[in-house]
């Protein structure tokens, strides 16, 4: 393989779609649903792209560990951000990526103070 084809090979696999994440953990839609406590139809739409995930952190976490995947890997399979209205608090990955920055803390830290946070209220 020459050069240019390792380069190529390496910018593809970085930007694996979620289904391809998914396969790579060992996964079906229906495991991954039933991580997530979310419905195979919701997986579904996020792998056709119709919906970006916007998770609770505790629910990014979950997807993180079961998919084997970083954030940054979350983030260049959807390739966009969306954001919903609910009272629970949800972020997109970058959001989420970004709250780690900002507050450099990993993800565990970051799930582990938003639960004690929860807690308290």
């Amino acid at each position: 393989m020459t050069e240019k084809n390792e380069d190529q090979q390496i910018s593809h696999n970085d930007r694996l779609t979620l289904a391809q994440l998914r396969q790579r953990a060992g996964l079906t839609q229906r495991k991954l649903a039933d991580i997530l406590d979310v419905t195979i139809k919701t997986v579904s739409a996020w792998e056709r792209g119709e919906h970006e995930p916007c998770l609770t952190l505790t629910q990014t976490k979950k997807l993180v560990d079961g998919l084997q995947c970083s954030l940054d890997e979350l983030i260049a399979a959807m390739g966009r951000e969306t954001s919903t209205g609910e009272d629970e608090p949800r972020y997109t990955f970058a959001q989420t990526k970004r709250l780690t920055e900002i507050l450099e803390c990993s993800l565990d830290e970051l799930v582990a103070a938003m639960g004690r946070n929860s807690d308290q209220e």
